[in-house]
């Protein structure tokens, strides 16, 4: 049954080197192409006596090209060339050819659910997070077959040390050979070769000097074991940085794999996870002046846990409840939930994403507003937006974080979001130093933003009554098991800086103030400003607040 499809016509580029617009001619022609060969082929197959009693497809002119494609892939299956099939494949060959697969035991297929999401993700970043055995290793170790058809296709598998990638090696030569038969290993190189030409190597980044080797290769696929075992981002940057090799019909991937703890674990924390939801596409979009283009890429977060695991769930449930008895109540909820946000020493260990963090929701229009600033010009400038509800509950639904912006710049980019908007805030809220004269005449910065603020508390102990007011907040009511402070998920920086906050060194009463604490101080001060939905709030009927008197020099 072997085949090989008549090519398509060849591809035209523009000056940029996308693919140039299609006309109606070509793409009809082309359609028709496939149409025609796909019928003709399968009147070939029905004549062949073997195959009278076939069930014969339903082939239109809207499903030819999808129909070739998967005819194309089920082939080499039927000629024993892959034993590598995708659900597409799989319900082909179940419905036309069944006998080629009744009689094939499964040798790996994914877990439902975070596996699955994996293997099909097609961002360019992609991170599979979680505890313990929800599958990493092995979803990892798959995703890199996705490409080993193509001889162009070059592999590279990481860990922090060789040693360590010896039980992944094991598994592979258990599992390659059989997805694709006529692979070969080469021990010395630690290579797998696939009959294609494809290759998977396999290496270490133990320090910093061991990403010297890569440098000068090109790989179309990387996969890193254990991301958090690599102490800084530059590493993984420059790792990232070999993954160029491109080839007909592919696209260069990243792929890791890890626990929430180690010594990376907030540099990879920040990369991914603070960026965005779950299973949600992050996108980064970069302008590039010498191309004069925007160039987007993206990323994605994936987690898993271990009751994602349905063989363990079966056949190892006393494995679950050995992570269950872990005494160390954060090394149990990194191993067994895959927490985050579990580490020795942090301000707000109460934080719990599944409580306080929420999809966005239009904010009634009703709800008393107002916005919470911490002032900042080398370092953040932080402007976040609350609403309160007739319960009392507050909700951050919104935040503005700049560095290198001037203070009159930064007023007029938090008064186009409100316009923008049409909103009616009820009052802001901004650190009290932005009022420190910077010079015999100069304006401070609460003048410059030209928005009207009231100061936040600067008493002896305003930074730990501040501190208990957040954990007020953050706590949950021992009737509804909710707390008093929710935050859309959008608001990524605050989120971040209150699930990586470490306590004072010196006070434990206090937050360490060396660290990124910008978002969490303007919280504090909104929290502070005793924010409450007045029973007698009548939002069409507010008063334009009055500025506050801080400075009889210049009146405001």
């Amino acid at each position: 049954m072997s085949m090989e499809l008549p090519p398509d016509d060849e591809l035209e580029l523009d000056a940029d080197g996308d693919l140039a617009p299609v006309s109606k001619e070509k793409k009809k022609a082309r359609l028709n192409k496939h149409l025609s060969f796909a019928r003709k082929k399968h009147i070939n197959t029905y004549n062949d006596k073997q195959n009278k009693k076939r069930k014969k497809p339903d082939i239109t002119k809207h499903n030819a090209k999808e129909f070739v494609d998967t005819y194309v892939e089920a082939s080499k299956v039927i000629d024993e060339k892959v034993n590598v099939i995708t659900s597409d494949v799989k319900d082909f060959l179940t419905e036309y050819y069944p006998e080629t697969i009744e009689d094939k035991k499964v040798a790996w297929e994914p877990f439902p659910g975070p596996q699955t999401q994996f293997l099909s993700s097609d961002e360019d970043e992609v991170l599979f997070s979680g505890g313990r055995a929800p599958g990493k290793s092995d979803a990892l170790m798959m995703d890199a077959l996705r490409y080993c058809g193509n001889k162009d296709f070059r592999g590279l598998v990481i860990r922090k040390a060789m040693k360590d990638l010896r039980d992944l090696i094991k598994r592979a030569k258990d599992l390659y050979p059989l997805c694709y038969p006529g692979t070969k290993w080469k021990e010395q190189e630690k290579l797998f070769v696939f009959p294609s030409g494809a290759t998977i190597e396999f290496g270490y980044c133990d320090h910093e000097d061991d990403v010297g080797q890569y440098q000068g290769q090109e790989y179309t696929w990387l996969g890193i074991d254990e991301l958090t075992q690599l102490h800084l981002e530059e590493t993984y940057e420059k790792l990232i940085a070999s993954v160029r090799k491109s080839g007909a019909g592919l696209k260069n991937y990243i792929r890791a794999t890890t626990n929430p703890n180690g010594p990376g674990k907030n540099w990879v924390k920040k990369r991914f996870v603070d960026k965005g939801g779950m299973g949600k596409t992050i996108t980064i979009s970069t302008f590039i002046p010498q191309l004069n283009r925007t160039i987007v890429t993206t990323r994605k977060w994936i987690h898993g846990v271990v009751f994602d695991n349905p063989k363990i769930m079966k056949e190892r449930p006393e494995y679950i409840a050995m992570l269950q008895n872990i005494d160390n109540a954060i090394l149990r909820k990194q191993w067994l939930e895959g927490d985050w946000d579990s580490a020795d020493g942090l301000a707000f260990d109460e934080f719990d994403r599944k409580s306080h963090v929420i999809e966005p929701f239009d904010i009634p229009q009703e709800w008393y507003r107002f916005r919470a600033c911490d002032w900042g010009y080398k370092t953040k400038a932080v402007n976040l937006w609350l609403a309160v509800d007739y319960d009392g509950q507050v909700y951050v639904y919104r935040e503005l974080v700049t560095t290198n912006v001037l203070a009159k710049d930064f007023g007029d980019k938090i008064r186009q979001i409100e316009d923008e908007a049409g909103e009616r805030i009820r009052y802001g809220i901004l650190d009290a130093s932005a009022w420190s004269q910077r010079g015999e005449n100069a304006p401070p910065p609460a003048e410059d933003m030209g928005l009207v603020w009231r100061p936040s508390d600067r008493g002896a102990h305003s930074r730990l009554t501040g501190k208990l007011q957040v954990h007020n907040f953050l706590q949950k009511d021992p009737l509804t098991g909710e707390p008093k402070l929710k935050i859309f998920n959008t608001c990524t920086d605050l989120i971040g800086c209150l699930t990586s906050l470490p306590i004072s060194d010196t006070n434990p009463e206090d937050v360490n103030t060396k660290v990124d604490d910008h978002s969490y101080d303007a919280l504090r001060y909104g929290l502070m400003s005793r924010p409450r939905m007045n029973n007698n709030y009548n939002f069409y009927n507010q008063q334009s607040e009055q500025p506050v008197v801080y400075n009889t020099s210049f009146g405001y």
